[in-house]
């Protein structure tokens, strides 16, 4: 009887396993805080028409989708965008020569299937500049300050979590490969967790001719995303399951 009655408990449990959790959690952000270009001589004078931009996008397998990108000529911008279980901010400002972006994923307590993904980016910075004020070759000295983390964490039923925060700097004219670069993709599988923090500033040295336009291309950009599924029984739950049942089957024959 008190196997039966353990039988019955058991099946609920797994039929039902209301009180199983499912995490899956990843935040992170990125900023330039201030790009930098200093010739040896003369100065830098950025053309009417740099523009800042910022593009957010968030979905998930609830069928949740939202993206907005916005735009603006020699000013700042932002945008942002939401769903159940992820959200993502970007923005960008041409008079202070800044981006940010910031990101997330956020599976709770679900005891079923889900899966979301968030771009935070890129908030980018896209526009001519030129040395005024000298002659000749100038020798400029590029510098990206960058602040940026990122944290995952699986449990429950998590299978995985993923993170990747990504800056790249780009003057086309001068080099078809990026000036300044930096990319931290980070991965964790079921039942784990990984926090990473990053400052440092990024440097390069070109030599331009002034009173010549280049065009700048720089964006900070994260990405997250994240999968759980319905919380499997343990192994011990499934043998208890079927030791009672064989108990029953043979007390019946019996």
């Amino acid at each position: 009887m008190r196997c039966v009655i353990g039988l019955a408990i058991l099946t609920t449990t797994l039929l039902f396993p209301v009180v199983l959790r499912a995490d899956a959690i990843v935040d992170n952000s990125l900023s330039l805080t201030g790009l930098q270009i200093t010739p040896a001589s003369g100065s830098v004078q950025l053309q009417s028409g740099f523009a800042a931009s910022a593009f957010a996008e968030a979905k998930d397998s609830l069928g949740g989708f939202s993206q907005q990108f916005t735009t603006v000529d020699d000013g700042a911008t932002s945008a942002s965008a939401a769903t159940t279980l992820a959200h993502a901010n970007a923005a960008a400002s041409v008079p202070g020569l800044t981006a940010s972006t910031s990101g997330g994923v956020n599976i709770p307590e679900i005891n079923a299937f889900a899966e979301s993904t968030a771009n935070g980016g890129p908030g980018s910075l896209i526009g001519s500049f030129e040395i005024v004020g000298t002659s000749g070759p100038v020798s400029v000295q590029l510098a990206a300050p960058l602040m940026g983390s990122q944290s995952l964490l699986t449990t429950g039923g998590g299978r995985f979590a993923t993170s990747e925060i990504f800056f790249s700097l780009l003057l086309p004219s001068v080099s078809s490969s990026p000036l300044l670069f930096y990319d931290n993709p980070l991965r964790i599988g079921p039942n784990s967790k990984l926090n990473f923090t990053y400052s440092n500033t990024l440097t390069a040295s070109v030599t331009l001719q002034a009173d010549t336009p280049y065009l700048l291309i720089a964006e900070v950009d994260p990405d997250s995303s994240a999968l759980n599924g319905t919380p499997e029984p343990s192994l011990f739950a499934l043998t208890a399951l079927g030791l009672c049942v064989l108990f029953v089957a043979r007390r019946r024959r019996s």
